[in-house]
């Protein structure tokens, strides 16, 4: 199904927002990426929006476009996970607090995430958990079974240290 211009843009909005808030909690630790850093060089939202209103992208570009600077910083992300974990968790933490919620819900979590769980050993919040427990879940890209078994032991163990209410 097609969506409608304005929808494109409600998307876009939704997407921005995700893209500004990961990208100032993974890069702005020193307050001064958006005006002498690389952040500078970033296509803002009002930008964006102008390009469309005078015709030189369909709503759909700047759509796509968001998508893969997310992605882009979600690979970033990753990376401070695996290579510097205290920094990788701040800027997480840094995003649910700027956001109220767990970016792992707002962008779907690359595969290179089971890895890093697996090695750390142990589930870090409730995003992680729904996130682990929908892997384990999926059909289509069955875990080997050592993969398996040591994310249901991470599971087991996350539930037993919390109650009820924490993992909704």
């Amino acid at each position: 199904m097609k969506r409608s211009p304005e929808e494109m843009l409600a998307e876009f909005h939704r997407l921005y927002d995700i893209f500004e808030a990961i990208e100032d909690a993974v890069h702005n630790q020193d307050g001064t990426y958006w005006t002498a850093g690389f952040g500078r060089l970033i296509h803002s939202r009002a930008t964006q929006l102008d390009r469309v209103a005078k015709g030189e992208f369909p709503p759909g570009e700047i759509v796509l476009g968001t998508r893969q600077a997310i992605r882009g910083t979600t690979d970033q992300l990753v990376g401070l996970l695996q290579d510097d974990p205290a920094t990788g968790e701040k800027a997480l933490a840094t995003y649910r607090a700027r956001t109220g919620r767990d970016y792992w819900d707002d962008v779907e979590p690359p595969k290179k995430l089971l890895a890093i769980i697996l090695k750390r050993g142990r589930i870090r919040d409730a995003a992680e958990h729904r996130w682990l427990h929908g892997r384990l879940a999926d059909a289509k890209s069955p875990l080997r079974a050592a993969e398996a078994a040591l994310a249901q032991r991470i599971l087991a163990e996350f539930e037993g240290s919390i109650s009820p209410k924490d993992s909704a």
